[in-house]
């Protein structure tokens, strides 16, 4: 009886030492292929980019929104603080703790020496720019899903005169007092999408779902509004003139006389590939459009002056002269030739996440150098290059 005991111990340890064994090994396998696949290691240049960079910051944690520029300093949103970095001296002049639960891809604003910063739970924080010194911070203005963190998030933030204005993924559209903090008026609306804003003497504009609406900036009461077929995207407002990405089959741009309300042009920028509109940016009298390729649409005749080839889904572009450098969703950091859409070089900047890039972390520039968010704590500076080489 106690021989068999023995022998049925000693077949369990063993098969516990081989199932002990078969863990381990699918453990390093798996850190393996997170290694080979995913872990941020080192940027890859191709022409138009000087092979190394001439200085690399390095934050504690990861960097959560592309830099803002503001004068001479940077000011870096992390996932847990945000930076002030002396572009010249290459100082860093503070550094404040401010909650960072994801997503937080909307960057920093500097307003009249405030910088406005978003908070976990889609809440803001204004603290002095010069000094990190906190002046005010709101409550979290959504409950955080743990299973979706995506519905506690600001997709849109700007301030006009004195007032901060944000719309959040829930469709709460919100005022503050830029020097207090204090909320002015909340007001809700139907659906939840992802929204965006623009702002004039006359109105304040929200686009998300399939509506674009005007708000009275006095009154806070909807002037109008109008629904659409297709989803709206991304809005862009200049001379009394709103232009209008929609998500369709085919994609389309459109401009809108705010004055009289007529159509002035549509064009349709093309589908079968899944191409949201992601981003528009405004350059003379050229609309540059991010979607699965760059487009350049004049914004007077609603031509389609270039576009790109695929890209995957771009990211907010960024004109340097006469060039245009935007990046993916994924790894890939382009340049773009501004006058013809010729791609000049691309910089690979990795993931740091299983389910890929994320979140937007687009590219800034100070002088000559560009600035450019890397897939860890990390934030490459390059310098620009004008041979088109990278040699």
């Amino acid at each position: 009886m106690h021989t068999y005991d023995r022998a049925r111990k000693s077949k369990m340890a063993k098969l516990t030492s081989a199932l002990i064994l078969v863990v381990g090994i699918l453990i390093v396998l798996a850190y393996l292929y997170y290694i080979h696949s995913y872990r941020p290691s080192e940027p890859v240049v191709s022409a138009g980019f000087l092979s190394e960079p001439v200085w690399i910051f390095n934050a504690d944690e990861s960097v959560t929104a592309t830099p803002l520029i503001h004068g001479n300093q940077m000011y870096v949103r992390t996932a847990e603080a945000v930076y002030c970095i002396d572009l010249v001296t290459r100082e860093t002049l503070w550094i404040s703790e401010t909650s960072g639960t994801l997503p937080l891809s909307v960057a920093p604003q500097v307003v009249d020496g405030i910088l406005i910063v978003p908070e976990e739970g889609a809440g803001l924080a204004g603290f002095w720019a010069d000094t990190g010194e906190l002046l005010w911070h709101t409550p979290p203005a959504i409950d955080i899903n743990p299973k979706n963190p995506y519905t506690a998030k600001i997709d849109a933030l700007l301030v006009w005169q004195g007032i901060i204005y944000v719309a959040r993924y829930d469709w709460k559209l919100s005022a503050y007092e830029l020097k207090s903090g204090k909320q002015l008026w909340q007001i809700n609306a139907s659906g939840r999408a992802d929204l965006d804003l623009a702002i004039d003497d006359q109105a304040l504009y929200l686009s998300g779902g399939h509506f674009l609406r005007a708000y009275g900036l006095e009154y806070v009461k909807m002037l109008w509004e109008r629904e659409f077929d297709e989803l709206t995207g991304p809005i862009l407002l200049e001379d009394g003139i709103l232009y209008l990405g929609l998500f369709s089959e085919s994609n389309s741009l459109m401009a809108i006389d705010l004055e009289t309300g007529d159509d002035l042009w549509q064009v349709q920028l093309g589908g079968g590939d899944g191409a949201d509109i992601r981003s528009l940016v405004l350059n003379q009298d050229v609309i540059y459009v991010g979607a699965h390729r760059l487009f350049a649409v004049s914004k007077t005749k609603g031509e389609i002056l270039w576009m790109s080839e695929k890209t995957g889904l771009l990211e907010q572009p960024l004109i340097v002269g006469e060039r245009i450098y935007v990046r993916n969703t994924e790894t890939v950091l382009y340049i773009f030739d501004l006058e013809a859409g010729r791609e000049i070089g691309h910089l690979s900047v990795q993931t740091d996440e299983f389910v890929g890039h994320y979140p937007p972390r687009g590219p800034a520039v100070f002088d000559d150098l560009l600035i450019v968010p890397f897939g860890d704590e990390r934030i490459f500076f390059y310098e620009i290059v004008t041979n088109g080489t990278g040699d």
